[in-house]
């Protein structure tokens, strides 16, 4: 049975894909607007915990950085900041969402603004470009759903999720192709009989994730993850497994 599911989901995810997104009929001022804003107070206040430290959030961690020392930029775009309430804020949080919107729309977002409308188009809209301006002076701007658009290297909207070449701090996230899209992951499963979590394979999509680093050519991380293809059971969505 599980071997069939692998079969069915070869050529990736069962989406329902939507034909367009709000972001494709943005004012062209108003992305230029998104384009130019930076939100580097809004770290202000917040504690940068290396890739190395337990507290650290990501799908990544320092046994995948393949360069050390890092820059003050290379150490933001890998680590996680802590908000004086606890919360944390780490790039690896908008892999899970491009993830999402690849599902939804059946493409990576173009950039971190079209990842902003992931769940709501308020603001791509002059007033929101406003009411974004505000918020990103102070720390109230991470209770929106900047924390999966904003490239903490540089304060402001990833450029790109499809940079195949080196770019100081970018990044890529797309679904492997071919053979090896789809691999078996050990992953909790509910069982209805026992009312609990049972331990199983579950076919994941693999996703190839390159985070580049501030000096010319260089590579930080290059690795697989894997998402789970359940189809609906009661796995917990979200997870991702390394390849």
């Amino acid at each position: 049975m599980l071997l069939g599911a692998v079969a069915l989901s070869v050529s990736g995810y069962p989406v329902v894909r939507q034909s367009s997104h709000a972001a494709d009929q943005m004012d062209p001022a108003v992305r230029a607007g998104y384009e130019e804003l930076v939100v580097d107070a809004a770290y202000d206040g917040c504690e940068l915990l290396p890739a190395s430290d337990p507290d650290h959030l990501g799908i990544f961690s320092s046994r995948d950085l393949l360069r050390a020392p890092l820059t003050d930029a290379e150490r933001k775009l890998t680590g996680t900041f802590r908000r004086p309430g606890g919360s944390r804020i780490s790039c690896a949080q908008s892999i899970p969402y491009i993830i999402h919107y690849h599902e939804r729309f059946g493409r990576v977002p173009r950039d971190g603004i079209e990842l902003l409308g992931l769940y709501t188009s308020k603001w791509f809209s002059a007033d929101g470009l406003e009411e974004f301006r505000r918020l990103s002076g102070g720390d109230a701007i991470w209770d929106t759903a900047a924390c999966r658009c904003i490239n903490p290297a540089t304060g402001k909207f990833f450029r790109t999720f499809a940079a195949k070449v080196w770019e100081p701090c970018g990044l890529l996230v797309e679904p492997v192709q071919g053979e090896g899209a789809v691999k078996l992951i050990p992953a909790p499963l509910w069982d209805e009989e026992s009312g609990r979590y049972l331990s199983g394979l579950v076919p994941h999509q693999m996703w190839h994730v390159r985070v580049y680093g501030e000096r010319p050519f260089t590579v930080l991380v290059d690795k697989e993850i894997g998402h789970p293809l359940d189809g609906g059971t009661k796995q917990g969505r979200g997870r991702c497994g390394c390849g």
